[in-house]
C-alpha cells in the first residue's frame, strides 16, 4: 500500500470516529441493544438518547417505567456487559 493510500477501515474509523457522528452511531447502537435484549418492553419505548454516561429511555406505559426504576442497577449491568465497555453511568425512564 503507498503512503499516501488508506484502506476501507481505516477510513471508516476515522469517518466514525469524529464526534458528532460517534454520538449519533452509539445511540443507534443503544436503541438496536435495547430493543433485543427487552424486546416485551420495546413496544412501548418511543426514544432512546445517551450523552455523557446517562441513558436517557422514554416509555409510554406508566406502570412499565414504575417497575423500570427498580431495575436500574440491573439494566445498566446488562447493557455495559453486552456493549463489552462501561459507558452507562445513569438511566433515566422519562
Amino acid at each position: 500500500m503507498k503512503e499516501n493510500e488508506f484502506s476501507l477501515q481505516q477510513l471508516l474509523k476515522n469517518f466514525s470516529s469524529q464526534k458528532h457522528l460517534k454520538d449519533k452511531l452509539l445511540d443507534k447502537k443503544l436503541e438496536e441493544l435495547w430493543r433485543s435484549l427487552y424486546q416485551n418492553m420495546s413496544i412501548y419505548t418511543t426514544k432512546i438518547q445517551f450523552r455523557k454516561g446517562i441513558l436517557t429511555v422514554w416509555i409510554s406505559s406508566s406502570p412499565l417505567k414504575h417497575e423500570l426504576m427498580y431495575k436500574k442497577e440491573r439494566i445498566i449491568s446488562q447493557l455495559n456487559e453486552a456493549l463489552k465497555e462501561t459507558l452507562i453511568e445513569q438511566i433515566e425512564f422519562r
